[in-house]
């Protein structure tokens, strides 16, 4: 074995930081079986609320 096989960190250089993260971790469990928009995330409370509003449209071309 090498000598550079045996040390991979050299004097004076800092190993960079990771530029990607792990996942956030799943849902663990549902806090209310009844409201599906609540769920636990480790030791937080998550609710999950708003609309979804879809406007569709048809009009004639205004070819001339």
């Amino acid at each position: 074995m090498s000598l550079a096989e045996e040390n991979k960190t050299l004097p004076g250089v800092k190993a960079p930081k990771p530029i990607v993260t792990a996942p956030p971790p799943e849902p663990d469990q549902m806090t209310d079986p009844s409201s599906p928009k609540t769920f636990r995330i480790g030791n937080t409370d998550v609710t999950i609320s708003g609309a979804i509003t879809v406007d569709v449209g048809t009009f004639k071309s205004s070819r001339r």
